[in-house]
């Protein structure tokens, strides 16, 4: 069946410019607002949510006019700035309601319902500091005899590009102040913890030899002194920090932000040795602790000086959970592609997944099926598909210009399969699953062959965990509990060596309510 848009069939469908990280808007849509829908009256809700961090715009043409106090008396017409202005009378004084004053006939908005109010008028740029829904009103004490209708074009956008924390993300609570001195194994916290946490960190010390170090790097170098001992190190309920506690709790592990420099994944060096960066940590992370990886703390001094917030992501820019397509990475010709995915974001019924070969256009989908649901699992027959690569991708809307979500698989003959070298797992793993990973290893296979987890774009000396992949084929569970939300790289290595690498695969480590 060919897939026709709805806008083809000739039904007029608003179109929500939705973006989750390719733009900073958010959504723009167009509403006309009722002068009935006055100060004193329910008001019209927009059913938008708004949240901290987001930027409002609301336009409306100053030509466009509405009427306070009847149609007939045109002295009373006004555009969205309200009587007194060029385009109607001068009603002599302002309303005023819940201390609150505004021209009569203005355009005014609020974000709790009507117990506080902000001028719209024909333009509006306003930044969110509290989360509530917008709804839009016709400023006047008697709202029963007015007229007409405003048509006001709302943006909401989010500073997805921002790279300060201020802007990026929102404190959610109380935080608290530490001190992780070098001649101790640990400093906890008091409060629990969970998701994304703000830190600030100061301070230098010296626990290798009489070499100053701050919670990153060498003072003198400016470079980091090891990659596993010596820096700041993380750990929690579960992981607790011991001596020696190896690469895997070196807290740059754990970075999703850094102030200044936005995603990255450690700061840059910094001669006043403070850092200020956004970590994720398990969501039963609880209680966290800090200090140096040593086996030995006598002969150490100095101290790392900590300050902690829970803090959320503002709106979707960041988020990796609110769609999602997940599926195999590498598909035998013949067997089903099985697709589970989320759409919690804007939902609508005609929402819909297509396959594509990789690189084409958005209305060049080899086929489809709808993903209305919430959640769900949707099977595709690889049967019609030549061996290649392909994507995956949920679009809104019965339509072709809004990608939800994007996600990759790679088709190969069942012959090919059974000689090749293949790592195969999910994309997407929630952040307590198993990590389960199949293999086929053929080519050159050794007894000492392994896979190991790899945080995406470090060296391959610098693995997180591993297990042997000695047999020809098999399958391999890894822990995600230790494994901080983010993006990670399996890689399959020959010889216990770093030098030759086999086959490779990315997962995501999310979480899911």
């Amino acid at each position: 069946m060919k897939k026709l848009s709805l806008l083809k069939l000739g039904i007029f469908v608003p179109v929500i410019s939705m973006c989750l990280i390719f733009s900073n808007v958010v959504f723009a849509k167009q509403f006309k607002v009722y002068a009935t829908n006055g100060s004193v009256g329910a008001g019209f809700d927009t059913g938008i949510i708004l949240e901290p961090g987001q930027m409002l715009v609301i336009s409306v043409d100053e030509k466009d006019t509405w009427g306070t106090a009847g149609a007939t008396n045109k002295a009373l017409i006004s555009n969205a700035n309200g009587l007194g202005n060029s385009l109607g009378h001068n009603f002599g004084k302002k309303y005023t309601k819940s201390g609150f004053s505004f021209l009569f006939g203005s355009l005014v908005g609020s974000l709790d319902g009507g117990k506080t109010f902000f001028l719209v008028g024909s333009k509006l740029e306003k930044t969110i500091l509290k989360s509530g829904k917008l709804s839009l009103y016709h400023w006047d004490s008697n709202n029963t005899d007015n007229s007409g209708y405003l048509t006001a074009t709302i943006h909401v956008k989010s500073d997805c590009n921002s790279n300060k924390i201020a802007k990026a993300y929102t404190r959610t609570g109380a935080g608290e102040s530490l001190v992780a001195p070098f001649t101790s194994p640990a400093t906890s916290t008091t409060k629990s913890y969970s998701g994304l946490v703000e830190v600030i960190v100061s301070g230098t010390g010296y626990s290798y030899g009489m070499t100053v170090n701050d919670a990153f790097f060498g003072v003198k170098t400016g470079k980091p002194l090891d990659p596993q001992y010596y820096q700041l190190n993380i750990g929690w309920n579960g992981a607790p920090l011991k001596p020696y506690a190896e690469e895997s709790r070196n807290i740059a592990n754990y970075i999703k932000f850094v102030d200044g420099m936005g995603k990255a994944a450690v700061p840059t060096y910094n001669s006043n040795h403070r850092y200020h960066f956004v970590i994720e940590v398990p969501k039963d992370a609880g209680r966290l602790s800090f200090g140096v990886s040593d086996g030995g703390f006598d002969e150490n001094g100095g101290q790392y000086n900590i300050e902690i917030h829970p803090v959320k992501n503002n709106v979707f820019c960041n988020s990796i959970s609110e769609v999602i397509i997940n599926n195999k990475a590498i598909i035998k010709s013949g067997d089903p592609i099985v697709v589970s995915y989320k759409n919690l974001l804007n939902r609508n019924q005609h929402d819909w997944i297509g396959i594509y070969k990789k690189g084409s256009n958005n209305n060049q989908f080899i086929t489809y099926q709808y993903s209305a649901k919430t959640s769900g699992e949707l099977s595709f027959n690889s049967k019609t598909l030549a061996i290649g690569e392909y994507e995956l991708r949920m679009l809104a809307k019965n339509q072709y210009s809004t990608v939800k979500a994007v996600s990759s698989f790679k088709l190969v003959a069942k012959e090919d399969s059974d000689s090749e070298v293949i790592i195969n797992n999910k994309a997407i793993i929630k952040s307590g699953d198993p990590i389960v990973v199949s293999y086929k290893n053929l080519l050159n296979r050794n007894q000492h062959d392994w896979i190991g987890i790899y945080k995406k774009g470090s060296n391959n000396n610098q693995f997180i965990t591993y297990q042997y992949s000695a047999k020809t084929s098999g399958e391999l569970s890894f822990n995600s509990k230790t494994l901080a939300i983010g993006e990670y790289e399996l890689r399959m290595l020959a010889k216990n060596q770093y030098s030759v690498v086999k086959a490779r695969s990315n997962f995501k480590i999310v979480n899911i309510d």
